[in-house]
């Protein structure tokens, strides 16, 4: 696994005079530079890895993902894999801070629902959650 250093570590300490060892395996992942992001989703998304999914696929009579995705998604919706690779994922603090910045952007207008009718009540319900 690339990005991934596994090995041995020993822990020792000192407890009441007798010293005291326990071997533990650790494994840590380093992102591949510094500056990457590290909060991306297929960091810390625990998926069926490449056996489970072909357990999976077999159990539904399928030999692999594309003949799968290929008799269950409508051919007019599907998107090609090269146009998805073309687009660049966001970490989430990063798809947090686009998101607030299209938001930001938003115009709040006043709400008219239930007006404009004359003698029309606008019932209660509707005036609690929206606040009219």
């Amino acid at each position: 696994m690339p990005g991934v250093r596994s090995g041995l570590w020993r822990l020792s300490s000192l407890v009441a005079g007798r010293a005291r060892s326990c071997r533990l395996f650790a494994t840590s992942t380093s992102p591949p530079s510094i500056f990457s992001p590290l909060d991306t989703f297929s960091a810390r998304h625990i998926g069926p890895d490449a056996h489970e999914a072909d357990k999976m696929l077999s159990a539904l009579g399928y030999e692999s993902m594309e003949a799968f995705v290929g008799e269950t998604v409508p051919p007019k919706i599907r998107i090609s894999t090269a146009a998805v690779d073309a687009i660049p994922a966001l970490s989430e603090s990063e798809l947090h801070a686009r998101a607030k910045e299209l938001a930001g952007q938003n115009k709040p207008f006043k709400s008219y629902i239930g007006m404009g009718y004359h003698c029309a009540v606008v019932p209660p319900v509707i005036l609690r959650n929206v606040g009219l």
